[in-house]
């Protein structure tokens, strides 16, 4: 740590240009000395800007002491003058909790990018000794094409007007209006879109950077770490506000547990949840809001809601996503009237006709169906974000055990792996540590072998799960193939290492990338090899991750999701924006 000390006193706008000076980090954080953080403040603030591409300041909720909100983000009128969003708001409320752009945040806790604020020159000295610094440094962030966000996840207590007062005209708020008038005579033209200062256009000003609303309905709310549907609905909400759109999530069962909810909110998505909405036919009856598009996953609640939700906001652009629940041919319109299938798949099907479009889960190298047949099919496959920098080879040591599905495959494969793999393993790796998800199936076996390790719910779960360990290992010799557990692995860059039962299921494309071994002599061999030659790591890493990019990749997925709802752009534009 180093402390700076001044001379004389510079005021806020010269003490943080100061410090910004002599600072060596990525991000500079400013935090005023009248405030309280709280738990992982920091960590949810500089998460922001992996999270939200193009980001280049980053501000925090803050809170008055009593728990209300303070600001949630911040609005300029058309005159110049401001308004801290979110005022005495409860701080859970829906409104205030998803991260969003917004005009500005406040300099009482804010990130941004070091390289950024020192091209920028830092915080004007014209607005010393402090006030609309803030407000345009934002102007100034967005003119250089990166973008302005509000994190909820980042809360902090400000004791406001303890350093400045409250009262205008009076110390170093009577610098307020003055500095107004600076702003407004530098940034008066781009103000002529603002709305005139007006409770009722709140909630309408502080979205100015959306272009459309969207309502997502699914069972529960997803959980990325555990399963593939829920790894694949979470990036479809992100993707929808990559397209301009504000998402709002409605989980059924009203469950919005943590740390799922925080890992909404912190991307940019609305979560719809007791006590504000009791369900989802209450919502879709008496809320006064007007979405543009619809998204309701999974076939019951197709039946359930989409006959509602038409009638309920007719011009919206409605899809029903049954993911890999219902088979496409299902869909097939030359099956019509035959009365094949399953009762859920034939209740899908009716249910699909209340919808524009149908989505689909699948492999694209296996989508087979011709689209033409129905009219309404689309291939909205897995996706996996591999747009992020795995970590380096030296950085990692041990193996994952990547199970079977099945409960019964999952014990035999590590039976296998203990018995019959890790003897011949270890003469030629030395001590090794195989961590293995603690699952009850598994955990008597993990409690008996001290070389394996166990892997908790909230590791499993972590965006950083697969930078720790050398390589995945999928010793499956019974059930179904684990793609949905191996194709994020690649996706994140860990090679892996899997039987042929493990890879079943899988596209051609990405189990070339696998190293694929059909009897213990080889998956010893290929497990050894890949653990100990880095230039073959480098490659199958690098291998992985392409493959799935073309495949699965969070921009494939999002070219395949704007033709969607491109109507439901037209459908706003015709109605006039509101």
């Amino acid at each position: 740590m180093r402390i700076l000390r001044n001379e004389r006193n510079l005021g806020f706008v010269g003490s943080c240009n100061r410090g910004a000076a002599e600072a060596r980090g990525r991000f500079l954080v400013f935090l005023n000395s009248d405030t309280i953080v709280l738990d992982d403040w920091l960590d949810a603030l500089l998460a922001t800007f992996d999270g939200f591409p193009g980001a280049g300041v980053v501000g925090s909720k803050l809170l008055y002491p009593s728990g209300r909100t303070g600001e949630a983000g911040a609005i300029v009128w058309r005159d110049g003058s401001c308004w801290n969003y979110g005022r005495r708001h409860a701080p859970h409320s829906p409104e205030v909790e998803y991260a969003r752009e917004t005009d500005y945040v406040s300099g009482a806790a804010l990130a941004i990018d070091r390289d950024l604020f020192r091209s920028l020159g830092g915080f004007d000295e014209a607005y010393a000794p402090g006030y609309y610094e803030d407000v345009d440094l934002a102007w100034r962030v967005r003119a250089a094409g990166r973008r302005v966000v509000y994190q909820p996840a980042s809360e902090v207590i400000h004791f406001e007007g303890i350093s400045a007062g409250l009262e205008p005209g009076t110390g170093m708020k009577a610098a307020q209006k003055q500095h107004r008038s600076v702003f407004f005579d530098r940034w008066g033209t781009s103000l002529r879109t603002h709305r005139e200062s007006a409770p009722e256009v709140l909630d309408v000003e502080k979205d100015r950077f959306r272009s459309g609303e969207v309502l997502v309905i699914d069972a529960a709310t997803p959980a990325p770490g555990r399963d593939s549907r829920s790894l694949r609905l979470f990036h479809l909400l992100r993707i929808l506000r990559e397209l301009g759109f504000r998402p709002s999530f409605l989980p059924a069962n009203g469950d919005a547990r943590e740390p799922w909810r925080t890992t909404l909110r912190s991307h940019g998505v609305r979560v719809l949840t007791p006590p504000w909405v009791s369900s989802p036919e209450a919502f879709i009856a008496e809320t006064r809001e007007r979405f543009d598009a619809c998204i309701v996953c999974r076939p019951a609640l197709g039946t359930r809601l989409l006959p509602r939700i038409r009638e309920r906001w007719p011009r919206a652009r409605i899809l029903f996503d049954v993911a890999d629940l219902v088979p496409p041919s299902a869909f097939d319109s030359s099956q019509s009237g035959s009365g094949q299938g399953t009762p859920s798949e034939r209740a899908a099907v009716a249910a699909a006709r209340h919808a524009d479009a149908t989505l689909i889960a699948a492999d694209p190298a296996d989508w087979r169906l011709d689209a033409g047949a129905s009219g309404a099919l689309a291939l909205l496959p897995w996706i996996y974000d591999t747009r992020r920098t795995p970590a380096a080879r030296d950085a990692r040591s041990g193996i994952l055990f990547v199970p079977g599905l099945q409960p019964d495959a999952a014990v035999d494969a590590l039976l296998w792996l203990t018995d019959e793999l890790l003897p011949s393993l270890v003469p030629a790796l030395g001590a090794l540590q195989i961590h293995v998800p603690a699952w009850p199936a598994l955990r008597p076996l993990i409690r008996r072998d001290p070389r394996l390790e166990p892997l908790s719910d909230e590791a499993l779960e972590s965006q950083q799960l697969f930078d720790r360990f050398v390589l995945g290992v999928a010793p499956l010799r019974l059930g179904a193939g684990v793609s949905g557990r191996l194709q994020p692995a690649l996706a994140a860059g860990l090679p892996c290492v899997a039987t042929p039962a493990a890879a079943r299921g899988m596209g051609s494309a990405i189990r070339e990338t696998l190293t694929i071994a059909a009897d213990a002599d080889a998956l010893v061999r290929e497990v050894v090899h890949l653990h100990e030659d880095a230039k073959t790591w480098e490659r199958a890493s690098r291998a992985g991750i392409a493959a799935v990019e073309a495949c699965f990749g969070f921009g494939r997925a999002l070219e395949r999701l704007q033709p969607l709802l491109a109507d439901a752009y037209e459908r706003r534009r015709g109605d006039g924006d509101a």
